[in-house]
């Protein structure tokens, strides 16, 4: 787990609005957040919300979950079924 919250602590707001701009996201910035379509799962709405005060991601649409970037990489990742430790070395 200190794995876990090391990498996730220290990625910037800059770092995943990148990633989510790579991942197809078309994100956009806000003040302490970035907001992107709702890649969790497949929606085109820009609904997912990632807070940097929290580094949880929210999306506001179907799913109406809450989970952070390494889920993330999982949910879009579902049909490969991803594990946690690929998901590390993906966003490592």
């Amino acid at each position: 787990m200190d794995e876990l919250n090391e990498v996730k602590n220290m990625l910037t707001l800059e770092d995943i609005f990148n990633l989510l701009y790579a991942l197809g996201a078309d994100p956009e910035r806000g003040d302490g957040m970035v907001i992107a379509r709702t890649i969790c799962h497949g929606g085109q709405s820009h609904k997912l919300f990632y807070y940097d005060n929290t580094k949880l991601f929210r999306c506001y649409t179907e799913c109406s979950d809450t989970f952070d970037v390494f889920q993330l990489i999982m949910k879009i990742n579902h049909d490969e079924e991803m594990t946690l430790p690929q998901a590390i070395g993906y966003i490592k």
